[in-house]
């Protein structure tokens, strides 16, 4: 029964994964002024003819395989990308579903996971963090804030990650930008203060340790500029799943 529960979360995450990959399209195409109705208009439709795609309708991730990644009117390529959101996602809700059981605050995590997924994919693209998306994050923050009574907490969270950023672009300007900002600020609304912390540590060191490496590699120097969307989106994972164990360890080593 429990396999069962966490194939169908699975499905149901591969199905809603549809959602992201249009996100993605949309903001990383050149479309990002259009309104954001033709992103949804867009879900199931082929990239190369416009018509509906079988896959959109079948099976998420196999259906791509049984049509050998062709539409099946016009036999045009769908992009790979279609069926690893699909894939990724299902495994998020599943992970998601194991780590807080089936409930509603399960599904808001979910959404927030795989919003920030989104974001890290479309600024490592586009080196943009479209509003719509932040906003879309802050509002599923919400009920797992309210939810556990954490709204103070929550607040100072915010407080920290917009204190740090902004002191930080105005301190070393074009450092970061107003997304990186806005992000981290939603990031530190729905972590609290003390898991802030945590994701703003993952953050700085997986992104300082990912420059440095990239400076080597393409012998370019350190001052490349780098998205940092995907570093915040890391460093939110880590400390939702692992930041009480972090936090502990930290007080235990320390204090």
């Amino acid at each position: 029964m429990m396999e069962l529960s966490y194939i169908t979360a699975f499905a149901a995450g591969a199905y809603t994964g549809n959602i992201f990959n249009a996100a993605i399209l949309h903001f990383t195409a050149g479309t990002n002024g259009k309104p954001l109705n033709k992103l949804f208009m867009n879900l199931a439709k082929c990239p190369s003819c416009g018509k509906i795609s079988a896959m959109a309708y079948g099976l998420p991730v196999i259906g791509y395989f049984i049509l050998t990644g062709k539409c099946r009117g016009c036999r045009g390529p769908i992009p790979l990308s279609a069926p690893m959101v699909q894939f990724s996602s299902g495994l998020l809700m599943a992970f998601t579903m194991h780590l807080s059981g089936i409930n509603f605050y399960s599904l808001s995590i979910y959404f927030i996971m795989a919003t920030a997924l989104a974001i890290a994919v479309i600024d490592a693209r586009t080196m943009i963090i479209p509003d719509i998306l932040v906003l879309s994050f802050f509002i599923f923050s919400l009920f797992p804030v309210l939810i556990k009574f954490s709204l103070g907490e929550s607040l100072m969270g915010l407080a920290l990650m917009f204190g740090f950023f902004i002191i930080m672009i105005f301190i070393f300007p074009g450092s970061f930008g107003g997304g990186d900002l806005k992000f981290a600020s939603a990031i530190g609304f729905f972590l609290g203060l003390e898991h802030s912390v945590v994701a703003l540590e993952c953050a700085l060191i997986s992104g300082a340790l990912t420059g440095i490496i990239y400076a080597i590699w393409k012998k370019s120097g350190l001052r490349k500029k780098i998205p940092f969307g995907p570093f915040l989106s890391f460093g939110l994972i880590v400390s939702h799943i692992y930041g009480r164990e972090l936090i502990l360890l930290y007080y235990n080593k320390f204090f």
